[in-house]
């Protein structure tokens, strides 16, 4: 009898380690995926905003009227009211709470950061909010309307899509006979508010980028703890994230 309980020990703690090298291995997993999201809104996605949002404002203070009926200034605006989404991924630390927390890790420390990083994110974004003012709908009015079609923010999506039959569609447009007309006029008068608004826009850019840079140091962070993790030392976590992509596709 003592034997067998000690054998039932024993296998319970041998299932109870591969549980918690399980869900460990899987978080590293999910912090490879976030730190991708991350990256390309920090690293691309921003700063490319912020290189449009300076055109804009350039532009705007110079008053000139032939720059401020062409184009590129046009596509400058309405594509710098983009704000893209961050999608962020916490299953597998939604999955350890839902299955009683973590019982098995015997680390507080490293518990209160896997618990602060997954759940922080949110918070940090939502700091930024207060800073964005009106310049997505002041551009939104004063944008011929037979151009949204080509420059809308989201039309990116559509056209970045593996699965788009043809990435060159738009979608249907409205056709406004005086859209045209007057454009550089109605930017002019509305000169004022819109240089407030812009630069409200940039100051809002800024905000996401420090919270984006803060997320990326903090998931590092914790990647680096997991990883050295005692019960990891045997697990090979750096193609965790590139099977899961290869598993999707």
């Amino acid at each position: 009898m003592l034997v067998a309980l000690a054998v039932d020990a024993w296998q319970q703690e041998r299932d109870d380690t591969e549980q918690l090298q399980g869900y460990l291995a899987s978080f590293v997993r999910e912090i490879d995926q976030n730190l991708f999201s991350i990256n390309i809104i920090k690293d691309d996605v921003v700063p490319t905003k912020l290189a449009r949002l300076e055109r804009v404002i350039a532009v705007l203070e110079s008053g000139d009227e032939a720059a401020l009926q062409s184009e590129s200034l046009l596509s400058d605006m309405t594509l710098s009211t983009s704000n893209a989404e961050l999608w962020l991924t916490r299953s597998s630390y939604d999955s350890v709470i839902n299955a009683g927390g973590f019982r098995q890790l015997d680390d507080r420390e490293l518990e209160a950061w896997i618990s602060g990083i997954f759940t922080g994110p949110g918070v940090l974004l939502k700091q930024t909010t207060p800073l964005r003012g009106d310049y997505p709908a002041l551009v939104s009015g004063l944008v011929p309307v037979d151009m949204m079609a080509a420059y809308n923010p989201l039309a990116g999506y559509f056209r970045n899509s593996d699965e788009a039959e043809d990435p060159n569609t738009l979608s249907p447009t409205v056709t406004e006979p005086s859209s045209r007309l007057g454009t550089a006029q109605r930017i002019l008068a509305s000169r004022d508010d819109l240089l407030l608004a812009a630069r409200a826009e940039v100051s809002f850019a800024t905000a996401v980028w420090y919270a984006l840079a803060r997320m990326e140091s903090d998931f590092t962070h914790l990647r680096r703890r997991i990883v050295d993790h005692p019960l990891l030392q045997e697990v090979d976590t750096s193609n965790l994230f590139d099977s899961v992509v290869e598993d999707a596709d």
